[in-house]
């Protein structure tokens, strides 16, 4: 009977000491300011490829599409080991060259994101744009000016998954040709609302949507 008090005192003892060991480890693994360095690109989904109704599933005319465009199969590509994300608070990070400064939104109550960050300063959109519209996390646009010299600008928002110190940052790159226009070719670090044909429902015929999601891991080294 005392040798069974002796090891149940030992065993609180014991899970007691793995409990502090966790707490303290928690406390003690971050601290701010933090640097997180990119480290490897992720491929969530192949090149998918839309126009008016429908998607496109011809690997010849996808490749064709995209082809000579570097924002396309990134995992292929060399990464830029200096860019980084830099953490001044638990609540502040700071993104790109020159740095653009961006809250961390804590309110992740009806949401599956981790990390939602918000521009402190406003960028400048076009709130018809496919480029605007395709993005899940986005605040509507504040229009400044006259007509027909209306400017419109709003908040960058960029979604990341994981912690403090080995990050997931989402990247959706995207070329758009709609008409004879300009192709717009990029990389939005958000996530899409789907991508599927609902999103895409204002393409015309002559449209073409080629869409591409990735991560970015930033590490802390």
């Amino acid at each position: 009977m005392k040798n069974l008090k002796i090891n149940l005192l030992f065993l609180f003892a014991l899970c007691g000491c793995f409990a502090s060991c966790e707490k303290v480890g928690e406390q003690q693994s971050v601290f701010f300011p933090q640097t997180l360095y990119a480290n490897q690109i992720n491929k969530i989904t192949e090149v998918r490829l839309f126009t008016q109704g429908k998607e496109i599933t011809d690997a010849d005319i996808i490749t064709n599409f995209i082809k000579d465009e570097t924002n396309f199969n990134l995992q292929n590509q060399a990464i830029n080991t200096n860019e980084e994300i830099f953490f001044l608070s638990k609540s502040l990070a700071q993104f790109g060259n020159p740095k653009q400064t961006y809250d961390l939104n804590s309110d992740f109550s009806n949401r599956k994101t981790d990390f939602i960050f918000s521009s402190q300063k406003l960028i400048t959109v076009n709130p018809q744009s496919l480029t605007y519209l395709l993005l899940k996390f986005k605040e509507p646009p504040i229009a400044t000016g006259v007509a027909p010299n209306i400017t419109y600008t709003t908040k960058d928002f960029k979604v990341a998954y994981g912690n403090y110190l080995d990050l997931d940052l989402s990247a959706l790159s995207y070329k758009i040709k709609q008409g004879n226009s300009t192709p717009q070719i990029g990389i939005a670090y958000n996530l899409p609302i789907t991508i599927d044909t609902k999103a895409l429902d204002q393409l015309q015929i002559t449209d073409t949507v080629a869409l591409q999601y990735f991560t970015y891991n930033f590490k802390a080294r």
